[in-house]
């Protein structure tokens, strides 16, 4: 696929990685749809992706006719920057229960479309845990692992970089089903947003590594790391 690049706001413009933004954020299988959304939007993929959200059916089943039944997914703002780094790592947060079921990531990347984009930027399922976050910490403790946490935004393409190259290293994975317990999710997933606010984390990419007994972060990274410095 060919790279178009355009000036926007002094700055070059990737429409493909526009596009890869979307289409990993969204169950939409026509590249074409995405396209004309992000043109409409001026190419604003926080935009689009909301656009796109609220016209996804929950059951792909149904079909596309006019008797087909829509469910409107709200998407939240990510979390306001408030601080220049982690802190409070004593204090256990306090994850409560959301009206709204949380979203698998899988959700968020229709793994069985066949279009090459969807599979370079394909979350690594084989190794997610698909439960909350509790259920992850005690997971954890049960197998006297860690809890290794990935909080994606949609908008970042470091965040569709991790998927691409970091998660897919075999090496990695090996090490992540020995030791670890993965759980990787979106920040507008309202399962975390007590995650999110008691530990200001304020940038995604996220990744950091959790004791599950104590819930403290042992370490921490923001934005795109390669599978070799993890």
């Amino acid at each position: 696929m060919a790279t178009k690049r355009i000036r926007k706001d002094k700055k070059e413009f990737d429409y493909d990685s526009a596009v890869a933004i979307v289409l990993s954020a969204t169950n939409i299988e026509d590249l074409e749809k995405i396209k004309q959304t992000l043109k409409s939007v001026n190419w604003d993929t926080d935009k689009a992706i909301q656009k796109l959200s609220k016209k996804t059916t929950k059951n792909s089943l149904i079909g596309d006719n006019d008797n087909d039944i829509n469910f409107v997914e709200e998407v939240r703002k990510p979390i306001e920057p408030i601080k220049e780094c982690i802190k409070d790592f004593r204090a256990q947060p306090k994850i409560t229960s959301s009206r709204r079921p949380q979203i698998p990531v899988a959700q968020h990347f229709k793994t069985s479309f066949q279009g090459s984009l969807s599979k370079l930027f394909a979350p690594p399922i084989d190794i997610i845990f698909t439960g909350g976050i509790q259920q992850a910490a005690t997971l954890a403790i049960e197998k006297k692992k860690l809890l290794l946490i990935n909080i994606l935004c949609s908008k970042s393409f470091d965040s569709q970089q991790l998927n691409r190259d970091t998660w897919k290293d075999s090496n990695l994975k090996s090490i992540i089903k020995e030791h670890f317990i993965f759980k990787q999710c979106y920040n507008i997933d309202t399962s975390i947003h007590d995650l999110i606010v008691k530990f200001d984390i304020y940038r995604f990419p996220f990744i950091g590594i959790i004791d599950p007994n104590s819930f403290q972060f042992l370490i921490s990274w923001y934005g795109f790391i390669t599978a070799d410095t993890l």
